[in-house]
Order: C-alpha cells, then sequence, then structure tokens
C-alpha cells in the first residue's frame, strides 16, 4: 500500500528529481531537505502505519520530457491505486507545510446540556451553512484552485484534505465527513458515464452523452495552470478513466481491438462528436494562445471556462466523416500536435 500526496508546488525552490539527481535520489536523502509540505507528508504517512508516499515532483525526473510523458500518462492509476491521497489544501506552496497552527476558534456555550453533557457551539462560513456543499468543494483553499489536482482528488478512492480551518475525509462511493461534524448527505461518486436519463418530454433538451464529463469540463477550465500546454495532460487521467469504463462495457470481440485513446479527439469523444463540438465559452470570449495547444475545433484550444450545456432542442445538422489527431508524445490523452475534422 502506498499514499499519495496532492499539493501546490508554488513560487519556492526546493530539491526535484532531475536528470542530475536521479541517483542520489536513489541511494536515498535526508528528509530534513524536503520542503515543508513533503516533511509533514511523510509524517501523516507513518502515523497512518503506511510505508510508501508518492510525490509528483521526486518520483518524475522533472527535465526528462520523455519520462514526464510516460508518468503522467499513468496519473489515472497512480492515485486511483493509491490507498489514501493526502491533501494539502491550505497550503498554497511547497514551502509553508500544512501540520501549522491554525486560527483558534471561539467556542459559545449552548444552553443545553443532554444527560449532563455540555453543547458548544462555534462560527462556520454563511456560504458553507446555505449551501453545504461548498464545504465538500474547499473553493477557497489554494489547493482547490489547482486544475492537476481535480484530478488527483477525484481519481483517489479516498482523501484526507488538511484545510484552513479544519480536516476532513472523504471517500469515494461512501462519504464526505468534516471535523466540525459536517457529512455530506450523499454518497461521494465522481464518475458515472450513463447518460442522465430525461424526464419523458425533454429527450432532445439534455445532454446526450455522459453527464459526468461535461460536468468534469465544466469544473477543471476553471482552475488554474502554471504550464499553459498542460490544458490537455492535466485533465488526462480523466480521459484513461471514462475510455477505460466505457471498454468494459464493450463485447468481447470490440474489447479485442479496444486500444487507449482511440475514442478521444483532444478532449471530445467521437461517440458523441457533433454535440461535443456545440461547446461555448462561459462569461464572454476565450483567448487563443500563441503557442498551438488543440484544433480549434476543441474547447481545449482556448484560455477561459467552457461548458457543453443544450441551449434548446437538439437537432443534428451535420454528420462527422472523418476526425484525425496527432499525439505529440507518448500519451493517448495528452498534448496533440495537429488534428482535423470533415463533416458533411
Amino acid at each position: 500500500a502506498y499514499a499519495s500526496l496532492s499539493h501546490c508546488w508554488g513560487t519556492s525552490s526546493h530539491p526535484l528529481t532531475t536528470k542530475a539527481t536521479l541517483e542520489s535520489r536513489k541511494r536515498g536523502f535526508p528528509v530534513a531537505e524536503l520542503a515543508q509540505t513533503f516533511q509533514d507528508a511523510i509524517f501523516v504517512t507513518r502515523a497512518l502505519g503506511i510505508r510508501y508516499l508518492w510525490i509528483d515532483s521526486l518520483c518524475i525526473c522533472q527535465d526528462d520530457r520523455a519520462d514526464w510523458e510516460r508518468e503522467s500518462a499513468k496519473m489515472a492509476s497512480v492515485y486511483s491505486n493509491a490507498h489514501i491521497t493526502i491533501s494539502a489544501q491550505r497550503a498554497s506552496d511547497d514551502s509553508a507545510g500544512f501540520l501549522g497552527e491554525r486560527k483558534e476558534r471561539t467556542y459559545v456555550s449552548v444552553p443545553y446540556t443532554p444527560e449532563g453533557v455540555e453543547v458548544m457551539a462555534f462560527e462556520i462560513p454563511i456560504s458553507h451553512a446555505a449551501y453545504g456543499h461548498r464545504c465538500l468543494e474547499a473553493e477557497e483553499e489554494p489547493l482547490s484552485q489547482r486544475a492537476w489536482v481535480l484530478q488527483e482528488r477525484r481519481l483517489s478512492p479516498r482523501n484526507i484534505h488538511f484545510g484552513t480551518r479544519e480536516i476532513a475525509f472523504e471517500c469515494v462511493g461512501h462519504e464526505f465527513v468534516t471535523e466540525d461534524g459536517f457529512e455530506h448527505d450523499e454518497k461521494i461518486e465522481w464518475f458515472d458515464i450513463e447518460t442522465m436519463t430525461p424526464d419523458p418530454g425533454f429527450e432532445d433538451f439534455l445532454y446526450r452523452g455522459p453527464v459526468a464529463w461535461s460536468n468534469l469540463v465544466r469544473t477543471y477550465t476553471n482552475k488554474v495552470l502554471t504550464k499553459k500546454s498542460d490544458r490537455l495532460p492535466a485533465m488526462a487521467g480523466f480521459a484513461r478513466r471514462f475510455d477505460e469504463l466505457w471498454r468494459d462495457q464493450m463485447s468481447e470481440e470490440k474489447k479485442s481491438n479496444w486500444k487507449p485513446g482511440g475514442e478521444y479527439a483532444a478532449g471530445l469523444w467521437r461517440k458523441n462528436l457533433v454535440e461535443g463540438l456545440a461547446w461555448q465559452c462561459v462569461g464572454g470570449r476565450g483567448t487563443y494562445l500563441d503557442e498551438y495547444r488543440a484544433p480549434s475545433w476543441s474547447w481545449a484550444s482556448l484560455e477561459g471556462d467552457m461548458a457543453v450545456s443544450s441551449l434548446g432542442t437538439w437537432t443534428d445538422l451535420v454528420s462527422i466523416e472523418d476526425v484525425s489527431v496527432s499525439i505529440d508524445g507518448q500519451n493517448p490523452y495528452g498534448e496533440v500536435s495537429g488534428g482535423y475534422i470533415q463533416l458533411k
């Protein structure tokens, strides 16, 4: 068993694994040389009785493009197979750590004593009181604003979040509970590839592909990337998960012909490509980059918040004659160097 770490690199300099340091890393190194967030993660891992800890900046050679492509393509496997992911939510930089002192809470005695037990109350953010799901999303935390972190969290079977105010535990398929006693009233299910069943009479108005993918695109494109070229790689773990879930539903004959990324096209899916092309920029026009990132027909080509949603009745006016994407590297769900689509 191993734990994985989800963290904000920040701007401070700290030891990385590079071609020059790879051999010395294999021989071992003092924990004290690591950034404070890494030291805190090691402490938590040991306290949980787990022997191994996976940290991206130490386990991937950072100046070896081939190694980075190979390992980034495995992100879905790394996080989904971890026993637990340690989420350093409160730390905006690896030098900050996440086990330091927190702001002390003010408690108020409640004039109600069941069986001699004193009841104390404390203030919580108004937004959390009104909308409990915001506690689940933790949007105000530095880590939650990063694009890479979305798949790190949602691919992990369990997360322990070290936030600014409190600690929370999340178990996919079961629960989300916080230190102050909040419990999310629904089971945590991030992936459901089945199309949402429309109410009678609304079949042509709702998204006809996997709703979970549509929701992911909307949430993901609202996050921050340090490297703009990571628009597709930072979502590659999700793409692989969806592709494998679809494969598992295939007949044995079709499974024998399946290949990773065969149904994926730069952020869109071939099985509902016409609808996938109907993405839109939310809150204004998107911005094209000077560097090529994706074909212009993909939402990944622009900066900005994107969404695929119905604005009325879906009526296909075209059919897909051909679509092709050129992969840039070894990850079939990662960066692309070109692509075209033919419509009829």
